[in-house]
């Protein structure tokens, strides 16, 4: 009866406070101090009933929960007056404390010196000890997974299961637990909508959500950017203002000023958070780019080489070859893109391409011809006209000797085997009516086309039916296996397939 009794209290004194647990070895007996302390629920409950934001990518989109961002988030979301965080760093204990007015942090060299700061604050009782949690970090654990869950724990697992908050009602805030017994907050209607009921009923809801705080206006972000609503670009900008410790508003904002050719504005943005993520590989990708329009190539070049170094991709591999080139780095430039093309499933060469036609310089000539001759794409016109222009050129000699390479390029078409399935096992003879597939191999030197696989049926000399598909090969593609379109014959009788 006691400890019932004590239950019913801690709800009325201190019960829109909540505490995640932290993150780290101790991270789970650590935040059950700081609750004890604070008067909170414990953070267990919390790592059973933290709801995931209503969008692709979760708290990810802000930063991930363990930053400022993140904390402001799971405060909105949960409806807390306050909600603590942390986590164990090398250097110490980093704590956040969202609030109303902002998010607060802290990084402090022992969690006594954070209960101090806590106390400093208001939020924790002045004179007092950090608590010593009474169970420890393994059964801390274990409850976390709701695993032997005592009434309290066993409560948060009914309630997920939508058997109502039991012993939860009064001890964590109403609009979490609302949540939980599918009540949802207009953020997460408004993107429901906008899948169930249509665009125009999303962007009326997500136009009443604009002046929310930062679950609400990503919502509304979000809904105006799937929906092609030009009103993301103003929402960006104000989410910033709003929001600036979520890096995913100063993203928004890059995404915009580049769209509006506003180079500057887009690197000030790209600067912002990258100093949120540091270790976010699209930003410094794109501030790499955002360097470039500024006409700042050094900075675009080490930008671009922290993003390779984060995460190799073939869009910043092809913006330092770029760079590199057009810094008199020659050698440097063929490596970033070769180390691209490498990379390349065969989406991002024609956006390199388009970079390198926009220079003037005859080096992009050269370039282009590298990089279309490795696409499979037309390269010996552009070779021939940076020979034109730079016959003396230190490249010249490689032009010649792709040119060369050019003259006796082959290519082979073999049939395999025709299926009534894709794959499947050859299947001749046909009916009429039946699709016909041809598995096909091609080889090429020194490397395959890029051209469209045709195939045709002909019957008594005359062309009955035909179908074509086009190739999306990667680049450095020399040899491909692959099922050309279907074709029927329409009638009984003797055909020709003919497959080029």
């Amino acid at each position: 009866m006691r400890w019932f009794a004590f239950l019913s209290l801690l709800g009325a004194a201190l019960a829109q406070g909540l505490v995640l647990p932290f993150e780290g070895p101790r991270g789970y007996s650590l935040a059950q101090a700081f609750a004890e302390g604070l008067k909170a629920p414990p953070p267990t409950l919390l790592a059973l009933l933290l709801p995931e934001p209503p969008w692709q990518g979760g708290y990810d989109l802000v930063g991930g929960l363990y930053s400022p961002g993140g904390a402001r988030l799971a405060r909105e979301i949960t409806g807390a007056e306050w909600l603590l965080l942390g986590k164990e760093e090398a250097r110490g204990l980093r704590l956040y404390l969202a609030r109303a007015e902002g998010v607060q942090e802290g990084l402090f060299a022992t969690p006594a010196l954070a209960w101090l700061w806590l106390q400093k604050e208001g939020l924790a009782p002045r004179f007092s000890a950090l608590p010593t949690p009474r169970l420890p970090e393994a059964r801390l654990r274990a409850l976390a997974q709701g695993e032997e869950p005592d009434p309290l724990h066993r409560s948060a697992l009914d309630l997920k299961e939508g058997r109502g908050a039991g012993l939860l009602e009064g001890l964590l805030p109403k609009p979490l637990l609302l949540l939980w017994q599918e009540k949802l907050p207009p953020a997460y209607r408004a993107l429901s909508r906008l899948s169930q009921e249509g665009r125009e009923e999303a962007l009326k809801e997500a136009q009443a959500l604009e002046k929310g705080g930062l679950l609400e206006g990503i919502a509304a972000l979000l809904i105006y950017r799937i929906a092609e609503d030009p009103r993301w670009k103003a929402l960006a900008r104000t989410l910033a203002e709003k929001a600036p410790e979520v890096p995913f508003a100063w993203e928004e904002v890059s995404f915009a000023a580049f769209e509006e050719g506003r180079g500057e504005e887009a690197r000030e943005a790209l600067l912002r958070a990258v100093k949120l993520r540091p270790d976010h590989p699209l930003y410094w990708t794109n501030l790499g780019w955002a360097y470039y329009l500024t006409g700042d190539l050094p900075r675009a070049i080490l930008a671009s080489e922290r993003a390779v170094r984060l995460s190799p991709n073939p869009t910043a591999y092809y913006n330092l070859g770029l760079f590199r080139a057009l810094h008199g780095d020659l050698l440097g430039a063929k490596e970033a893109y070769d180390r691209a093309l490498r990379l390349d499933a065969g989406t991002e060469v024609e956006a390199a391409l388009k970079d390198l036609e926009a220079r003037k310089e005859p080096l992009a000539l050269f370039f282009r011809g590298y990089l279309a001759e490795r696409a499979g794409l037309e390269a010996a016109p552009l070779y021939r006209a940076f020979l034109q222009e730079s016959p003396h050129h230190p490249f010249a000699a490689r032009a010649e000797r792709a040119l060369k390479a050019l003259s006796g390029r082959k290519v082979a078409l073999s049939v395999e085997r025709l299926s009534l399935i894709p794959g499947d096992l050859d299947a001749r003879p046909f009916r009429a009516g039946e699709a016909i597939f041809a598995q096909v191999r091609l080889e090429g030197e020194p490397y395959l086309p890029r051209d469209a696989l045709q195939v045709a049926l002909y019957k008594e000399g005359q062309k009955v039916v035909e179908a074509a598909k086009g190739l999306g090969i990667p680049p450095l593609t020399v040899g491909l296996v692959e099922t050309a379109p279907a074709v029927s014959p329409k009638e009984p009788g003797r055909y020709t397939l003919e497959v080029r």
